[in-house]
């Protein structure tokens, strides 16, 4: 009965923080807001760590991409986890989103960085830290300004691996994120409708004259038990 229910019943993304009042409605998009926007920050300085001057080995890129990949997926889990856990699933989803495209986008312009420090020829200009975010960017996009290209077997076998698991990326986390929050709220919803131990069951009509049924969470007293009564004080 309660999967027939979560399978069927409409849900409003966003009616958790409808019913808020318009104070506590501001402090929480704007607490999203805040978070959100110092992850992204956060995730950008990690890439300034990465050292641009140093040699690569042939092996090296794909090393680091198969340890940044171990990175995401766990990073991935705990923001999937997050989600579920989130009394506004569908806005802490959205945060989800664009804290994991960002650190999608950071692994890759920190594996083009080095490519650009250990080999020059390796694109078609030397990349900085910001060039590199933003030649991510564009192959994340599909733009293609033009105005940087891989020009050696590693970089553009690195910018070819980016472009597949960019369409794996939208396809996937947008579907995986967004559908544990819709079933995060189905659950919750279903869990208050559920009626509640003990309840009893009032039957009326409503104002349209249709059969109503309400429901009383009141204690009945046992039957034979008796009230006691305070004693009459003789004088």
């Amino acid at each position: 009965m309660l999967k027939r229910n979560l399978s069927t019943s409409p849900v409003n993304p966003f009616d958790a923080i409808e019913h808020l009042s318009t104070p506590r409605k501001l402090a929480t998009v704007g607490f999203f807001t805040a978070r959100t926007a110092l992850g992204v920050v956060l995730i950008i300085a990690i890439l300034y760590l990465v050292p641009d001057d140093v040699e690569v080995f042939l092996i090296v890129p794909y090393l680091l991409f198969a340890l940044a990949a171990v990175v995401f997926v766990l990073f991935f889990a705990k923001q999937l986890r997050e989600v579920t856990k989130s009394h506004f699933p569908f806005i802490r989803a959205i945060e989800a989103l664009i804290l994991t495209g960002m650190l999608f986008l950071v692994i890759f312009a920190g594996i083009y960085v080095m490519l650009s420090g250990s080999d020059e020829q390796a694109f078609s200009q030397p990349l900085d830290h910001f060039t590199a975010l933003y030649y991510s960017m564009v192959v994340f996009s599909t733009v293609g300004f033009g105005e940087i290209a891989p020009t050696d077997t590693t970089s553009r076998a690195i910018s070819m691996i980016q472009m597949i698991l960019n369409l794996v990326f939208l396809g996937v986390a947008i579907k995986v994120l967004f559908g544990a929050a819709n079933r995060s709220r189905q659950i919750a919803e279903a869990l208050a409708a559920k009626p509640k131990p003990g309840a009893k069951k009032i039957a009326g009509r409503g104002p349209n004259g249709s059969r109503t049924v309400a429901r009383s969470t009141r204690r009945t007293r046992p039957t034979g038990s008796r009230r006691s009564r305070p004693l009459a004080r003789s004088r």
